[in-house]
């Protein structure tokens, strides 16, 4: 069994500038994901430890498009998302559970 690599400091200044430069491209205010950063990933980790690996990123693309399909200001949608990311982990962990 491989180990679990921990992600450095280093690892999350490159994703944080990753995530600005793919904002920008895509034209979404690259404010808006920072401080959902952490649930996306607590989200996409339990989806691939759980129920499916290649659904995780999938599952974090699903809860964009909810939170954008809504009509919400900023913050709002970021309690959206971490809303809905908690909601999904929960259903994994019930899911586990039985």
């Amino acid at each position: 069994m491989s180990e679990h690599k921990k992600n450095t400091d280093q690892d999350f200044t490159h994703a944080h500038r990753w995530l600005d430069r793919a904002a920008r491209e895509l034209g979404v205010d690259e404010s808006l994901i920072r401080p959902v950063v952490g649930d996306l990933l607590d989200l996409t980790r339990d989806v691939a430890h759980g129920p499916s690996r290649p659904a995780a990123p999938l599952t974090a693309f699903l809860v964009g498009v909810a939170a954008g399909s809504q009509d919400l200001s900023a913050k709002q949608r970021q309690e959206f998302v971490r809303k809905a990311a908690k909601n999904l982990r929960d259903i994994i962990a019930e899911d586990q559970d039985s």
